[in-house]
């Protein structure tokens, strides 16, 4: 019936329930097949785009696995030239031939043989017994005619090379032997390892499935355990020639699995010549850059790896960070065989900043001459009586700008050799008693001698108490004739007679700086001797320059003087000072006692009478003009400029100028000290002889420092020799011919 009652709400839920029903509505059940489908397909689709596009490298082979690494792309560090623009040390290229660790190790690995031997032959070929032992042989052939043409190629006989390579085997056999000495130990402790008994089923069964999906295929037990070390490339020869590496890639058929890394060397075409300024650089270890590492977290700014070089003395270590090239770097990925399946740089080298230097090359040649003979001639002499031959240096700079012309160091050692020295040759230099490695420019503190009585005649006449111009009677002792005497009593028990200030400083009377000191007191030295940069460094861009010894009597009970200032009184409280000495202050005067100081220092103080009471800043780097380029840690570039030359504070005109009268009359008069050994018709002369007290029964330290031409001055010089006597007879003559070579250079203008 049409009028019969009707439930709305059960008809709904009937058209619902078919809307859902598969079995009445084909056309929806095949649309959700359709998209299961599609679905499946877009998944299978997109993990092959992944793979083949993200990491078609990763999967070359079926289970096979890649190995990517980083190799250094090698830079030229800068390379370090003389003033007149001649090489003294600069980077070639070289290459270490690097050889595939299966074409080393004895006896051939036989799965290693038997994967060449297959990759040789075709299917059917591999079938044919006799063509499989043909093509092994062949191999093991190629195997041994390598090491024959590596041995012709690079002039090293065949049984080093086999040491070389036994050698790198049980480091690799070592390594492997450790390796499984883990996994055997982490393969004990995963079988140790069990679920709690309390765990439910369920749980179990989980556990079961995510093991399964994130633990990774096991190794078969007869597949072999292969470490990275097996299937990359070995150096067995380092730093081989241009020549050879072309030899080697022009004939790759001869060479099999051979592969050559270009790297540097450092040249030292000048070997021993300025030795201790140039310096050395030599590899780093691993301790250090593992030291920068945890320094420079984000990436070492200077690229540093083990094996790279870094200045270790002189120059070279001075301006390390100029000279440094930054590494390239080059990113491999190889296959389980060690094949090279992709390369790329990922930074390209940069090469270091070149440096020139104030250096003149004939000057430091001739320099370094001079001083070999010296000692070449007290060599042959004091060997027969059994003595030790000691050490020399000698320094000519610019009065104005502190420009080194020339600092030579004797003994020397060859530059050449530090390259790659062998342990024989580092033994030798080592135990040699003549300390070659010892920079006598820089290093040497050792009493200076009448030299420093320059400084105590200033002294003299800016303390205002001792009239230059008085004369004061030397009798050749002070007043005990055994104690504070003059050379020439020493030597010969007569005085100089009546002298003023010129007179002393051209003659080195010492009695009459001892009379001074004793009316003076050790301040007014100690001030001066502070004011010309004694006591301190003077700043020359070479490492490990020492300070001398400035003695002073500050904090200190001064006892003997004749007059005593009220400030130099020992104080009354209860604090016990220690005394300082009247022979101390003497001393002192004299440049004796405990007073040293460096050739160095002796040639600025010569420098700052010359040009008129400046000091200047030694330096052996020109740069351009008066800056030098030098790379900040972070790897930018800053100019750092060298110190202005300084005034003296309070140091007169007048003191000056009476200063220089009196040295270029230590060389001009024939009473001088430096008349008959140094004096020459060419150019007038200026400067002051010293001779050192040592002590113990050795001999006298010979000085000879000054400047020349006496009127105009231009540059500043200084001779020292170690244990050689008299510095007016021993230093004297080696200044002259020092000047003469000068002159013959034309360097004086």
């Amino acid at each position: 019936m049409f009028n019969r009652p009707a439930n709305h709400f059960t008809k709904a839920d009937a058209i619902a329930e078919r809307l859902w029903d598969v079995d009445g509505n084909p056309s929806r059940r095949l649309a959700w097949l359709f998209s299961l489908v599609v679905l499946l397909l877009f998944a299978v689709v997109g993990r092959l785009v992944f793979l083949q596009g993200v990491r078609n490298l990763e999967i070359d082979l079926p289970n096979a696995h890649v190995i990517t690494s980083f190799e250094p792309i090698a830079s030229r560090d800068g390379r370090i030239l003389s003033t007149d623009g001649k090489l003294l040390a600069y980077d070639v290229d070289r290459y270490h031939i690097k050889v595939h660790y299966r074409w080393l190790e004895q006896p051939a690995n036989k799965q290693w043989l038997w994967e060449q031997v297959y990759s040789r032959l075709s299917r059917k070929e591999r079938r044919s017994k006799t063509k499989v032992i043909a093509a092994r042989q062949q191999i093991l052939t190629e195997r041994k005619r390598l090491w024959e043409h590596l041995s012709q190629v690079t002039k090293i006989p065949e049984a080093e090379l086999l040491q070389r390579r036994e050698k790198i085997q049980k480091r690799v056999e070592r390594i492997l032997a450790l390796v499984k000495q883990r996994h055997q130990k982490k393969k004990t402790n995963q079988q140790k390892e069990q679920l709690p008994r309390d765990v439910s089923g369920l749980q179990q069964v989980w556990k079961t499935i995510v093991t399964t999906l994130t633990t990774p295929p096991k190794r078969g037990e007869r597949e072999p355990l292969i470490i990275r070390e097996e299937v990359d490339y070995h150096t067995v020869i380092s730093f081989a020639k241009l020549n050879t590496a072309k030899e080697i890639e022009l004939q790759p058929k001869r060479f099999p699995g051979v592969r050559l890394q270009k790297t540097t060397e450092r040249i030292y075409p000048q070997k021993t010549v300025a030795a201790h300024l140039i310096g050395y650089r030599l590899p780093i270890d691993h301790d250090v850059v593992t030291s920068r590492k945890k320094k420079f977290p984000q990436g070492d700014p200077l690229g540093f790896q083990v094996g790279d070089r870094t200045g270790r003395t002189g120059i070279e270590r001075s301006y390390d960070r100029a000279l440094h090239g930054l590494p390239g770097q080059l990113r491999l990925v190889k296959d389980r065989h060690g094949a090279i399946l992709q390369s790329e740089i990922k930074r390209k080298p940069r090469r270091g900043h070149d440096l020139i230097l104030t250096l003149h090359l004939p000057l430091q040649q001739q320099a370094e001459q001079l001083l070999d003979t010296v000692l070449s001639q007290r060599k042959s002499s004091e060997n027969k009586k059994g003595t030790t031959t000691a050490g020399a240096s000698l320094i000519v700079m610019n009065v104005q700008t502190g420009a080194i012309l020339a600092a030579a160091s004797a003994p020397r050692f060859d530059l050449s050799q530090m390259s790659h020295p062998t342990q024989k040759q580092w033994e030798q230099l080592i135990a040699n008693k003549q300390r070659p490695f010892f920079d006598r420019v820089t290093q040497m503190a050792i009493p200076p001698g009448s030299v420093f009585k320059t400084v105590s005649a200033a002294a003299l006449l800016e303390s205002k108490k001792i009239d230059p111009d008085k004369l004061f009677y030397c009798q050749g002792y002070l007043s005990n004739p055994n104690r504070h005497r003059c050379y020439i009593y020493r030597h010969f028990q007569v005085g100089h007679g009546d002298m003023a200030l010129r007179d002393a400083l051209a003659q080195s009377c010492n009695v009459y700086f001892f009379h001074a000191a004793k009316q003076m007191g050790p301040l007014p030295f100690v001030t001066w001797a502070t004011r010309f940069g004694f006591g301190q460094p003077t700043g020359i861009d070479l490492p490990n320059e020492k300070s001398g010894n400035l003695p002073t009597p500050v904090g200190k009970r001064i006892i003997g003087l004749s007059s005593q200032p009220a400030s130099e009184k020992s104080s009354k409280s209860k604090e016990i000072l220690s005394p300082w000495y009247l022979g101390e202050t003497l001393g002192l005067a004299i440049g004796q006692d405990k007073l040293t100081v460096t050739p160095l220092q002796i040639v600025r103080m010569m420098a700052a009478i010359a040009n008129g009471g400046y000091l200047v800043t030694p330096h052996v780097v020109r740069g351009t003009g008066p800056t030098i380029v030098k790379r900040t840690i972070g790897g930018g570039i800053v100019i750092s400029s060298y110190k202005e030359p300084r005034r003296i504070p309070n140091l007169s005109n007048e003191t000056v100028l009476r200063i220089q009268k009196a040295l270029a009359r230590t060389v001009s008069h024939p009473q001088g000290t430096g008349y008959k050994t140094v004096r020459l018709k060419e150019i007038e002369i200026a400067g002051k002889t010293g001779t050192a007290e040592v002590g113990n029964g050795k001999k006298d330290h010979a000085w000879f420092a000054g400047y020349l031409p006496a009127q105009r001055p231009q540059f500043a010089f200084v001779v020292v020799l170690e244990h050689a006597g008299s510095g007016g007879k021993e230093a004297g003559p080696v200044a002259k011919k020092l000047v003469q070579k000068m002159l013959e250079l034309k360097i004086v203008k």
